[in-house]
């Protein structure tokens, strides 16, 4: 893929299918901006 200078947003990036795609996009070369949320957690 050519994902060298592109920037990607990955939603649910934090765990799961999520984690697994950010790195794999990461690892292509692509820059990743990871959002996780999970309800009941304190900020």
């Amino acid at each position: 893929m050519k994902l060298k200078n592109k920037t990607i947003i990955v939603t649910g990036g934090g765990r799961g299918i999520g984690e697994y795609i950010s790195r794999k996009l990461g690892r292509e070369g692509a820059n990743i901006v990871v959002t996780e949320f999970q309800i009941g957690s304190s900020l």
